[in-house]
């Protein structure tokens, strides 16, 4: 290791090629193995637009438009496929990775160059973010871009120089809301910077010249401040309560990667042992000045003060740290540079390679789980989009709650079932969603409804309420993050039971009576039925109810398991002597044979199946279920 710097130093092109090479594999493999998601959807459906109304698109968003406008030039050339709207992305992340590289080697040294551009390389954060067709990737290689124009101009103020720095940080103000937070980290820098210099009159024009940048900057901007002033503070704030260690730990995690706990729990605690190493004190003369060596901490902590200084913790804001990611991993390298330097030479070799060697190890480990673990998958709008075209009907419909779902379920479905994007409105016109519902309800006979991202656009959850009421679930199944329901709307849900029941469920709950759409059914057919029940006491177990229907062989041939009313009114909550209208849905199987089937009806614990009520009709005890109903399924046609 007495020769490592050297060593490198005439290596280093081969080594950084392999480097750059291995980020693109990483970026590209599989990149379009996954559907794209809600997000992803509304950039994919925005380069359909001219240029003028993705501006007026971005003005209404979240988001600066500078991204949605270079996807929109690059799909002309490059096709709006899956693969082609994400590798705009990929290519941003290995540009990413040469910038790391470039940093550490002008402010440190070759080893730490070297290191930084691997661990961005094998970074999950920095992979994950560079396959997906949004901005984050760019906006990190506009974050490392500005400092990689920064530290040059440090070196050399020239007017070339300026403009770089001018240029790059007003296409970042353009990409994303929380890009002024790397010019105030070069302000921080500027300052240990000019510290550093003895003569006042250079440190002054050195400080005038960075403002000058900056100024110029956003005077490039203005034109969108007021925009940018109104979307930032009138969005909703989403930021979440936190215990301040578990979330620090969990920022570390995103930052390393995901699956660290258990799988690979060395990785906190060798980086941590890298970026010590590399605050140890100044010895040698020869050694970078403090703000080169201070830089990459400034840069890394300044994005995760920013989160919770602006109470924006939440996981999904976690990927706006993607401008941080570098500096991690450049200060790392700094690390792993220190301790190359320490004596004696093969210890220090020994230490260097082991650390090296976890880090790498935790990246493959989290890139296995990036590629291969279905918790990190996004959601499957596309396996969606196919299920509900190969399921449905003439009459059916398609909801999408939330914004951005229709246009990536539409990016799918092009044809076939009429979708409804609600709520139409931010914050969202309750009055205005439940009348449109009533009238899908009222031209549709099944409904399949897209769940996602309700905290946001829909947080007393308005639309499911409405349609547990006044429709009929029969379905829900997750895909990622999404809940797919689907509905059944026969005729207005009633008021009243059409049959008396009084039967008992354990000792205090009662079914007052019950209503059931049909008796007779054919095979795809659906039964709808709903139970009007009362607590005669207070109740502090949340229990589900059943609906079995049983085949002529007392076989189970289709069943249904849900808390009341959807999940939305658990028994715990009741109070005795309300009634609850509770409406249930149950598919009848395409193969179920012609016969006599019978409906029943029981209820257990949520959290012990086995444990089922006892049922009381007409003083009689019944068994754990109530027989409900004969229906026969007739031949199918």
């Amino acid at each position: 290791m007495a020769n490592l710097s050297s060593a490198l130093a005439r290596y280093r092109i081969v080594a950084l090629v392999v480097i750059l090479l291995a980020a693109a594999f990483i970026r590209v493999h599989r990149l379009d193995a996954q559907s794209l998601w809600a997000d992803e959807g509304n950039s994919a459906r925005i380069t359909e637009r001219s240029s003028r109304l993705i501006v007026e698109a971005a003005a209404g968003d979240i988001h600066p438009p500078f991204y949605y406008l270079a996807l929109s030039a690059w799909s002309l050339a490059a096709g709006r496929s899956e693969f082609s709207l994400r590798f705009l992305s990929a290519a941003a992340g290995i540009v990413t990775v040469a910038l790391s590289y470039g940093i550490a080697r002008r402010l440190l040294d070759e080893v730490a160059a070297l290191t930084a551009a691997l661990l961005v390389a094998l970074s999950p954060f920095q992979a994950y973010y560079s396959q997906e067709a949004r901005m984050y990737a760019l906006l990190g290689t506009l974050a490392g871009g500005s400092i990689y124009a920064f530290v040059i101009w440090l070196r050399s103020p020239t007017r070339s120089h300026g403009m770089a720095l001018m240029a790059i940080n007003g296409l970042g103000l353009y990409t994303h809301y929380a890009y002024p937070v790397m010019m105030a980290i070069e302000g921080a820098v500027l300052l240990l910077r000019l510290v550093a210099i003895p003569k006042r009159t250079q440190a002054l024009k050195l400080l005038a010249g960075w403002i000058a940048i900056n100024v110029t900057s956003l005077a490039f901007y203005v034109p969108w401040m007021p925009t940018a002033w109104r979307q930032t503070t009138t969005w909703p704030k989403t930021g979440l309560p936190y215990e301040l260690p578990d979330a620090l730990f969990r920022v570390w995690s995103w930052l390393l990667g995901w699956k660290l706990t258990g799988e690979a729990p060395w990785v906190p605690v060798v980086s941590a042992a890298l970026l010590a190493a590399a605050l140890l004190p100044l010895s040698r003369p020869g050694m970078r000045r403090v703000w080169a060596v201070a830089t990459a901490p400034i840069w890394g902590l300044a994005p995760v003060a920013a989160i919770f200084a602006l109470n924006l913790y939440r996981e999904s804001f976690l990927k706006f740290l993607i401008v941080a990611q570098p500096a991690f991993a450049i200060w790392a390298g700094a690390g792993i540079g220190r301790i190359a330097r320490f004596r004696p030479k093969a210890l220090s070799g020994m230490i260097t390679l082991a650390a090296l060697g976890a880090l790498i190890w935790g990246d493959v480990v989290c890139l296995g789980a990036m590629y291969g673990d279905p918790a990190y998958f996004r959601a499957d709008y596309r396996g969606i989009a196919r299920m509900i075209e190969a399921d449905a009907r003439p009459g059916d419909a398609v909801i999408t709650d939330a914004a951005n779902q229709w246009e990536v379920f539409t990016y799918y479905h092009q044809e076939g079932a009429p979708v409804y994007p609600l709520p139409r409105y931010r914050p969202i016109n309750e009055e205005a969603t439940r009348a449109e519902l009533a009238d899908i309800l009222q031209r549709h006979d099944r409904v399949y409804t897209l769940y996602w991202g309700e905290l946001e656009a829909d947080p007393n959850r308005v639309i499911e309420r409405y349609l547990l009421t006044n429709a009929f679930e029969v379905s829900s199944t997750w895909h990622g993050d999404v809940r797919l329901v689907t509905y059944v709307s026969p005729a207005p849900a009633p008021s009243a039971p059409d049959v008396e029941s009084g039967a008992l469920f354990g000792d205090s709950i009662r079914l007052i009576g019950y209503w059931i759409n049909a008796r007779q059914v054919a095979p795809g057919g659906y039964l709808a039925v709903t139970l009007f029940w009362e607590a005669m006491g207070p109740l502090d177990t949340r229990y589900k109810v059943f609906l079995h229907l049983l085949g002529p062989n007392g076989q189970l041939a289709a069943q249904r398991d849900s808390e009341p009313v959807g999940g939305m009114a658990p028994t715990s909550t009741w109070t005795p002597g309300e009634v609850v209208a509770d409406n249930h849905g149950l598919i009848i199987p395409n193969d179920a044979s012609p016969g006599r089937y019978t409906l029943v009806l029981g209820m257990y614990p949520i959290y012990d199946p086995s444990a089922r009520l006892q049922v009381t009709a007409d003083g009689e005890p019944t068994g754990d279920t109530l027989p409900l109903a004969e229906i026969t399924v007739a031949p199918a046609r």
